[in-house]
């Protein structure tokens, strides 16, 4: 009996022998190729988040039953490839993505550090980008984030009270961003702008309200990323009863929220740049030129101070460089445009 205790012991040993010996040869390729690296890092983080929503889902008020009744229900197991992803996930992870902002500063690292964190944050970036720019699918997507949170917690060991508070303040603090990102766009499209030439204000409207929306994103993310790592830190301290701050990792998750939210707009601004759109006369309904029936007449002159309010309406800034149908059998004549 002693020596089968002894050589399974020694199996054993051996087994994790060469598994570290694997899991070093991952750690020096994502060192050697950290967006690699990082990329598969959250990717596996991901899908094992995704494989345990049903455990932290089910066993989450399992375990606030045996709380409050004291007694010790049967709960769903992890997957028993959970240990082995963590580790993976771990191991992808090159070092320079786990340097504080600090540290990262000192030695240079800074821009590597927010690029290496943002490649390991993708998969979920993705889904919040979709959600900033397509709201039909809020009502999917947040509830998916948050179940992927609380998997992804629940697969590391976390409890599902734990796992899914996590998940609850991930959706918390997606909704909240999402709600300052549509209301500073809002605002920040209201704001004047220079009246220089009618196509430099044209162009400059544009590109000012696709930056607006660059702005609203990073602020928001922001205040959603430090304001859900804070949550978190303090479900790992009070419920995990884990040693750490409040503030642990905070201001870091700010910035790489910040710096996403600046990626998933950017792509705005050159959209709209170059985006014909519809131009609306002074004081008039908005005329849809490009789909314009024959029965209307276009809107892109102005008339002469209609109304009164030419600098109010912005008269100097029709946008003569859009696509502009007439059609042959109504207000054919240069003196009914004119007109």
């Amino acid at each position: 009996y002693g020596e089968q205790n002894s050589q399974a012991f020694m199996d054993a040993a051996r087994q994790g022998a060469i598994r570290e010996q694997e899991l070093q040869r991952v750690r020096d390729y994502a060192n050697e190729n950290p967006m690699t690296g990082a990329l598969g890092s959250g990717l596996i983080g991901f899908a094992s988040g995704i494989a345990h929503i049903p455990q932290a889902a089910v066993n989450a008020p399992l375990e606030l039953a045996d709380k409050a009744l004291g007694t010790d229900t049967p709960k769903l197991p992890r997957w028993g490839f959970a240990k082995e992803a963590n580790e993976l996930a771990a191991a992808n992870s090159p070092a320079v993505a786990n340097k504080e902002l600090g540290q990262a500063w000192k030695d240079g690292d800074f821009g590597a550090m927010v690029a290496t964190n943002l490649a390991q944050n993708a998969p979920s970036s993705a889904m919040s980008m979709a959600a900033m720019f397509f709201p039909p699918l809020r009502a999917a997507l947040l509830p998916a984030m948050g179940g992927t949170t609380a998997g992804q917690s629940y697969a590391e060991g976390d409890s599902a009270i734990g796992s899914a508070l996590k998940g609850g303040m991930e959706v918390l603090g997606e909704f909240a961003s999402l709600g300052a990102f549509d209301g500073i766009r809002a605002a920040a499209n209201k704001l004047p702008l220079p009246q220089k030439t009618a196509l430099a204000a044209i162009v400059a409207r544009k590109i000012a309200q696709a930056g607006g929306e660059v702005t609203a994103a990073a602020a928001s993310n922001f205040i959603e990323e430090a304001v859900t790592q804070l949550g978190q830190n303090a479900v790992d301290k009070y419920v995990e009863h884990k040693n750490v701050a409040l503030t642990d990792g905070a201001m870091k998750a700010g910035v790489i929220g910040a710096a996403a939210g600046a990626a998933h707009a950017s792509p705005v601004i050159a959209q709209r740049a170059m985006q014909p759109g519809s131009v609306q006369a002074v004081a008039e309904r908005a005329h849809a030129i490009r789909r314009a029936l024959p029965r209307y007449r276009p809107a892109a002159v102005a008339k002469a101070r209609k109304g009164r309010r030419a600098r109010g309406q912005r008269m100097v800034e029709p946008d003569l460089g859009i696509r502009i149908v007439l059609f042959r059998d109504d207000d054919r004549g240069a003196r009914d445009i004119l007109e």
